[in-house]
């Protein structure tokens, strides 16, 4: 499979902006220590599905 470089370059910053949500969540979050953990977890699993999704319909192009 070939990758180009934009299609990375737009990868980094998908990675980056849902760090930036998961660490403005802990932010707004700080109290419930084990439902944080659930939710980080949740946006993590979520990440990465946006990603594949993304990633399939970049390479079916």
């Amino acid at each position: 499979m070939h990758m180009d470089k934009v299609f990375l370059k737009e990868l980094f910053l998908i990675v980056i902006f849902l760090n930036i949500v998961i660490l403005v969540v802990n932010k707004i979050i700080p109290k419930e220590k084990k439902k944080n953990n659930v939710i980080n977890i949740a946006i993590k699993i979520i990440a990465l599905l946006l990603v594949c999704v993304y990633a399939y319909f970049r390479l079916m192009k």
